[in-house]
């Protein structure tokens, strides 16, 4: 799950309906959806991961194929991060992705992109 968010100290709260649901197998994306949501997407300036289900080995390749299907795309800023830790998702950030309508049944990360 690539969810567009928007980053304070108290975590990330979801900005908007620019979200997509990219299936992989093992570390290679499946299908259009990552595809569409990098057309769609405004210029971005952080990717982050978050686990939902225990951590497998290719968590951090998926994050690692969103980061570089954005930045071939050219929507990263000059300065765009990513986070190379992979924590759990925090109860604060889960909440906040459900109570916008998100649905996380069957979803193993969910991975923050912030908005310029």
């Amino acid at each position: 799950m690539i969810v567009v968010a928007r980053f304070d100290n108290a975590g990330h709260t979801p900005a908007g309906t620019l979200n997509a649901v990219v299936n992989f197998s093992d570390a290679t994306p499946q299908g259009s959806n990552l595809d569409e949501f990098v057309s769609a997407s405004a210029m971005l300036s952080a990717v982050e991961l978050f686990t939902i289900s225990p951590l497998d080995g290719n968590a951090a390749a998926r994050q690692q194929a969103v980061f570089d299907a954005l930045k071939t795309a050219g929507k990263l800023l000059n300065n765009a991060t990513q986070a190379t830790s992979q924590l759990p998702l925090t109860e604060h950030d889960r909440n906040a992705v459900i109570q916008s309508g998100i649905d996380l049944t069957g979803i193993d990360d969910v991975i923050f992109v912030r908005a310029g």
